[in-house]
């Protein structure tokens, strides 16, 4: 039996729609997005207007990351690995080499609110996965920075 991959969404009157997306589907939105990559920096407003005072090897790591396979997708879109910029934010997306979990880090000049953090976790990683954001020790606090880890689901030892 073909594995799927269930979510939940919320119509305009607040009433829950589940969809189901196969592996096969979820395969082809990879591959559909792997093969439409135009490889360019996508630029928020905030950051066109610094480009040409930023760090030659930040633009570089920018451009790796536009240049990276996606490796996950849903109905919302493809996800991928890498450094990214959103409105006044760098953000930072990776796989856990130990278990595969998402671990997101938002890094910003400007104080990191709430909708800044929805809308970058949405837009960032898929919807069928739970995050937490963790607060280090004192010590470890960037005032300018959060970080998102996926929590991991119920799972057996056979698996």
């Amino acid at each position: 039996m073909e594995k799927e991959v269930f979510n939940g969404v919320l119509d305009e009157d607040n009433n829950r729609q589940e969809y189901r997306m196969s592996e096969e589907a979820k395969n082809q939105v990879i591959a559909q997005a792997n093969k439409s990559m135009r490889g360019q920096i996508e630029w928020s407003e905030y950051f066109r207007k610094k480009a040409n005072r930023m760090n030659k090897e930040f633009k570089e790591e920018l451009q790796e990351s536009a240049d990276n396979s996606y490796v996950d997708a849903d109905a919302y879109g493809a996800y991928r690995e890498g450094t990214f910029l959103h409105s006044a934010c760098v953000v930072k997306v990776a796989r856990d080499e130990d278990n595969g979990l998402w671990v997101l880090q938002i890094l910003s000049e400007q104080p990191i609110t709430l909708p800044i953090i929805k809308q970058i976790r949405y837009k960032f990683l898929p919807n069928d996965i739970m995050v937490t954001m963790m607060l280090p020790p004192r010590e470890m606090v960037n005032k300018r920075s959060v970080m998102l880890y996926e929590m991991p689901a119920n799972q057996t030892e056979e698996e």
